[in-house]
């Protein structure tokens, strides 16, 4: 999350300021979540590759992983509300919701291990899929805080690196009632989008 020392959250506007007193853009804040969730994922497959090895038990693979994904999902649903100290027992709710979510598809992903399922590249890619799993949750949290501070339109800004058609079509909408947009982590790219939204 943004460094309290170089960030303050400005409760009114529901944004961020920098120390020069301006709002720090939207791609900007994206940009820390994304520094965290490719801190995760490294974390994620260096345990998956002890797996690999058969350094760990799939038990303790899976243990490992959901405390990874709870830490990656509370700090994706508090970054858009301004940090830890803004989050209300309603937004933890949410936020559990989706931490539940995730720890059955986790299962389900380590029951098929145990049946044997392959620990090779495409179980690598699935395993970065949960890593990068918490863009959708700051981005369904991000939209319902900026409606709820009045904010009317949403557009789709192309992140830096390939598009997949679905947000190539997204960011030609232009700007759309709040609400229109495929969010991010429900397009074709999944969680590896690396688009993001602004509101005004």
């Amino acid at each position: 999350m943004p460094k309290p020392k170089i960030y303050q959250w400005n409760d009114r506007a529901g944004r961020y300021k920098g120390p020069d007193g301006r709002f720090v853009s939207f791609g900007t804040v994206r940009g820390h979540l994304d520094e965290v969730l490719d801190g995760a994922e490294r974390d994620m497959l260096v345990l998956s590759g002890v797996l690999q090895t058969g350094g760990t038990t799939i038990e303790e693979w899976q243990l490992g992983m959901r405390d990874s994904l709870k830490s990656i999902h509370l700090a994706s649903g508090a970054l858009p509300q301004g940090g830890w100290s803004h989050l209300s027992q309603s937004d933890y709710g949410r936020i559990g919701v989706r931490i539940k979510e995730q720890y059955k598809f986790l299962g389900r992903f380590a029951k098929q291990i145990e049946e044997g399922l392959p620990l090779d590249g495409r179980f690598f890619n699935r395993v970065k899929l949960y890593a990068q799993s918490g863009r959708a949750t700051y981005h369904a949290l991000e939209r319902e805080e900026q409606a709820k501070r009045g904010k009317e339109e949403e557009r789709n800004i192309l992140g830096g690196r390939d598009h997949c058609v679905e947000c190539v079509g997204q960011a030609k909408l232009g700007w759309v009632p709040i609400g229109t947009l495929i969010l991010v982590g429900q397009r074709i790219c999944k969680s590896n989008c690396r688009c993001h939204a602004e509101y005004r």
